[in-house]
C-alpha cells in the first residue's frame, strides 16, 4: 500500500519484535546481575581459596596475643612481660610471613574487603612490632594504648574477612 497507510501485518510484527527486545534486554540484565552476583561468590572463594591457611594462622596467634595483652593489663608482672616478649615476636614473625598474601592484583574485586584485610593484616603487624618493642621496657600505659590499637586492627581485620567469607557464602570466617 501507499500513502499514509501501513499494512497492520508489519505494524505488528515491529511491536512483537520490540517487545523481544525488550524482554531479551531485561532477561540479559538479570542474567547480568546473576552472573555478577554469582562471579563476586566465585571471585570471594578463589581468594580464600589462593590465601590458604594464611586467615587461621592469623586468628589463632592473634587471639592468643590479645588474651596475652588483657591477663597483663590485669596483672603486669616481670615474668608476664617476658612471656608477651616472646609472643608478640612469634606473632610479628608469623603475621609479616603472611601478611603479603592478602595484597591482591585486583583490589577492587571484591569491593573494599579485600584492600580493608590487606591493611588490617599492615596495621596489626606494625601494632604487634611496637608491642615487641615495648615488652622490653616498663610500658604499663604504653601498653593500653597499644592493646586499644591492637582491638581497632582487629575489628578491621574482623570487617574484612567477614564481608569475603559471606561474600563466598562461607560461615567460618576465622575473626579475632
Amino acid at each position: 500500500m501507499t500513502g499514509g497507510n501501513r499494512p497492520a501485518r508489519p505494524r505488528r510484527r515491529l511491536l512483537a519484535a520490540l517487545a523481544a527486545l525488550a524482554l531479551l534486554g531485561a532477561g540479559a540484565a538479570v542474567g547480568l546481575l546473576a552472573g555478577g552476583r554469582a562471579s563476586g561468590r566465585s571471585h570471594a572463594a578463589a581468594y580464600i581459596a589462593r590465601l590458604g591457611p594464611a586467615p587461621a594462622l592469623v586468628k589463632t596467634t592473634l587471639d592468643d596475643l590479645a588474651t596475652a595483652t588483657r591477663i597483663l593489663q590485669r596483672t603486669p608482672t616481670a615474668a608476664g612481660f617476658a612471656a608477651l616478649d616472646r609472643l608478640t615476636a612469634h606473632a610479628y614473625r608469623a603475621l609479616d610471613a603472611v601478611r603479603p598474601a592478602f595484597a591482591t592484583a585486583d583490589p577492587g574485586a571484591l569491593g573494599r574487603a579485600e584492600a580493608q584485610l590487606a591493611a588490617a593484616a599492615d596495621e596489626l603487624t606494625s601494632v604487634i612490632g611496637a608491642m615487641d618493642e615495648l615488652t622490653g621496657s616498663s610500658g604499663g600505659a604504653a601498653l593500653s594504648i597499644l592493646a586499644t590499637q591492637f582491638q581497632v586492627g582487629s575489628a578491621r581485620w574482623d570487617a574484612g574477612v567477614v564481608a569475603i567469607w559471606r561474600l563466598a557464602h562461607r560461615p567460618d570466617a576465622p575473626t579475632i
